[in-house]
């Protein structure tokens, strides 16, 4: 996709009713749209009485537009999990979207919706509106968007601006995806009866019929796909634990950012069993025990989009806060040069100063406080694992060292200064990070890199050291002068030894990865990977089959620095493989944190 054909659209409301100048058409009839909403797409696709067939509905719309549709399926929705997913490549804003739906049956769902409603930047955008409806918003045009998807859908809304004024909403590639992403029992409905796109879905599988439709309109369109569906994963991608029995006790191990936001996001799921966190330290007692933290990504990182994990991650983390003490709404001043975007009033601020320019979104965290917000009621216990095993039946126990035991049916390993990776040969590396902090009445901060000064409530804290060699958590003289000259440099008018007698030194240890990118998500057998994809290095074409998932045993490791801006993403797809759920995650995105990459990429470079 070229992020540059992404933009807000060009509206006008003429009469009450809201016109596209894009496409010179208009979003909605003057009257009984919400009507035609019902007729075409609930009753067009045998809604909602099929949501009870399956245990997560998933339902793909192309053609966002108002909203109508979602809010619309969303109030009608009386399944067990809905995972809407939708694209749209000019993304109406919150104003619009309330005033559209203002006085009439849809207000309070799109009140609701208004609240979770993401940055109109391209990309993948997760919504947990509730713990049974998950709401996928791909930014973006629907031909690119849909080839990063790899799921069986059950349902489809076609409902673009029409096959006249946008025909590339309605082409013979967007049919053979649409075809690729179904199964047989898949239903697909429509506004539009055209010949062509009739003809071009009969061609790829689906038998389409005509039915009555509302208003001025003779006909809409209802079709069945008569294939099934095969998931088109590339080798080592495949498989999961979806086909594990759902698990009736999770222990997690690590009680830091990452393990708590595992917690969080199991407690607010539909997950109905036991959780226990297991730490041997406590609660946020390593690296997530600084005093803050910052969550930001750097501006440049956003060039990368739609397939880039940290601004994907850290867009989720900003709407998760959205409404918790911390809302990532602080703004901090960045080194550098800002980058050129189509959309940087979305993320930068237009001041600037010598030098720096501010992250519209961004916040000094107490990494500690947000700890205890995401583990909530969730017991914690303090004790240190020194023994994982699994049983024949799967299920897991584990050992700590003075012998006592205890039984799980799935574990998450989301520790990392203590965590025992001998069993797991990934390429994780522990490093040390120090910072200093101490009193201090200014309100300036500034950060560039993995250097950055934050000043919040009274406090200056400045850093973090980078040390791969001395991995000790004994504070080091040497570091604290490295941070002593990190802020000269981004707060020149500051003067560290002023605060001499009160500053305090805080050194932890975290782990990073090889490509500086977490490894989360459903753990495979790592060693019957290395013999099962051996072949890859030989260039070798045969059907390969997926790894081997033994049990529920999921990561969330390497996080480095990033835990604050990324965690929350990466517990939100651990939950959903979990419970068999569609990921958040689109396929380029689960191929960038997924723990066998490095096996997989390694092989293949020894192929070239």
């Amino acid at each position: 996709m070229n992020p540059d054909s992404f933009s807000p659209p060009r509206l006008l409301w003429q009469e009450g009713i809201l016109h596209s100048l894009d496409y010179a058409d208009v979003y909605h009839q003057r009257e009984g749209a919400l009507a035609e909403s019902d007729h075409v797409f609930i009753q067009g696709n045998g809604l909602p009485q099929r949501f009870a067939q399956h245990r997560e509905f998933v339902l793909v719309e192309l053609g966002f537009g108002t909203a109508r549709n979602f809010l619309n399926t969303w109030r009608r929705f009386d399944g067990e999990h809905l995972t809407y997913i939708a694209t749209e490549l000019h993304p109406i804003d919150i104003a619009t979207l309330l005033q559209l739906h203002a006085g009439g049956p849809l207000q309070s769902w799109s009140e609701k919706l208004a609240a979770h409603w993401p940055l109109a930047v391209p990309g993948v955008h997760s919504l947990e509106l509730e713990a049974r409806v998950r709401l996928i918003l791909l930014w973006g045009d629907s031909c690119s968007m849909l080839e990063r998807l790899d799921v069986e859908v059950h349902a489809w809304y076609l409902d673009g601006f029409s096959p006249r004024l946008n025909p590339a909403m309605w082409s013979e590639a967007i049919c053979r995806h649409i075809a690729r992403l179904s199964g047989h029992h898949t239903t697909l409905a429509s506004y539009s009866v055209a010949a062509g796109l009739r003809h071009a879905l009969d061609r790829v599988g689906f038998v389409c019929q005509r039915r009555p439709a509302l208003g001025r309109k003779r006909h809409c369109l209802q079709a069945h796909f008569q294939g099934s569906w095969h998931p088109c994963r590339p080798p080592g991608y495949q498989g999961g634990t979806t086909d594990l029995p759902r698990p009736r006790r999770v222990v997690i191990i690590g009680a830091g950012l990452a393990g708590c936001a595992v917690a969080h996001a199991l407690r607010t799921s539909l997950f109905a069993g036991e959780i226990i966190v297991i730490d041997a330290r406590g609660l946020a007692q390593a690296a997530s025990g600084n005093p803050y933290g910052l969550a930001a990504i750097r501006a440049h990182d956003w060039r990368h989009l739609p397939d880039a994990w940290r601004p994907t991650a850290f867009m989720h983390t900003e709407r998760s806060l959205r409404h918790s003490p911390w809302p990532l709404t602080q703004g901090h001043w960045e080194a550098g040069t800002p980058p050129e975007l189509p959309w940087a009033e979305q993320v930068l601020d237009k001041e600037e100063r010598s030098g720096f320019f501010r992250q519209r979104y961004s916040a000094s965290l107490p990494p500690a406080a947000l700890c205890r917000y995401w583990l909530g009621d969730v017991p914690l216990l303090i004790s240190h694992m020194v023994a994982l095993e699994q049983s024949s039946s799967g299920t897991y126990l584990l050992r700590d060292a003075h012998g006592q035991s205890l039984s799980a049916d799935a574990v998450v390993l989301a520790g990392g200064a203590d965590l025992d990776l001998s069993a797991y040969p990934l390429p994780l590396q522990r490093v040390a990070g120090q910072v200093e902090y101490g009193p201090w009445p200014g309100k300036d901060d500034a950060w560039q890199g993995h250097s950055y000064a934050l000043a919040h409530a009274g406090l200056l804290l400045y850093g973090a050291s980078f040390d791969a060699h001395h991995l000790q958590e004994t504070v080091s003289a040497a570091d604290r002068a490295h941070n002593d000259t990190a802020l000269a440099q981004l707060l020149p008018d500051v003067d560290a030894s002023q605060a001499q007698g009160q500053r305090q030194s805080r050194r932890s240890l975290r782990l990073m990865s090889r490509d500086h990118l977490p490894a989360i998500g459903a753990c495979p057998d790592l060693t019957r990977a290395s013999l099962l994809y051996q072949d890859l290095e030989h260039g070798w074409r045969r059907h390969h089959v997926a790894p081997t998932y033994p049990g529920h045993l999921y990561l969330s490791l390497g996080h480095g620095s990033h835990a604050l801006s990324q965690v929350d993403l990466a517990a939100t797809h651990i939950v959903a493989q979990m419970l068999a759920h569609t990921s958040p995650l689109h396929l380029p995105l689960q191929r960038q944190i997924h723990p066998l990459r490095w096996l997989l990429r390694d092989l293949q470079r020894r192929r070239s």
